[in-house]
């Protein structure tokens, strides 16, 4: 799984704000170029699986783990419906603003994307992104 950032336009507090990750169908085309608003471009293929509900990101944090790269991460993320639910990405955005900030593709080898009444988004150990800067 890689995740693939949306924007970094908008001012977001990463570390103390609110983030909310959406299981969306293979009908979705991200495009993390022109993409950066989640009702105007994601929220239409939102899963309406019975049961189905978006999760807040828990234990998020960003830090800097060298003196050149920072790394957004949270806790593994489950998602559960009482149905089976077929999703192709897992799409995150800030709560507060609705701004999309990443996704990522859940399985990169079926078109349409996984069927399971439980998805475990496991973020890479890396953390769901990092960002490699110059300075201190």
């Amino acid at each position: 799984m890689e995740a693939q950032i949306a924007t970094f336009l908008q001012s977001i507090n990463w570390a103390s704000n609110t983030f909310i990750a959406s299981l969306v169908s293979a009908g979705y085309t991200p495009n993390y170029a022109s993409h950066s608003d989640y009702g105007d471009n994601a929220v239409a293929y939102v899963l309406t699986t019975a049961g189905y509900a978006d999760r807040t990101l828990t234990g998020v944090v960003l830090n800097r783990y060298s003196a050149s790269q920072a790394r957004f991460d949270s806790d593994d993320t489950t998602f559960s419906a009482s149905s089976t639910m077929t999703a192709k990405y897992a799409v995150l955005r800030h709560q507060t603003t609705d701004r999309l900030v990443a996704y990522v593709d859940l399985e990169t080898t079926a078109t349409t994307g996984i069927d399971a009444t439980q998805i475990i988004v496991q973020w890479n150990a890396a953390g769901i992104y990092n960002v490699k800067h110059s300075g201190t």
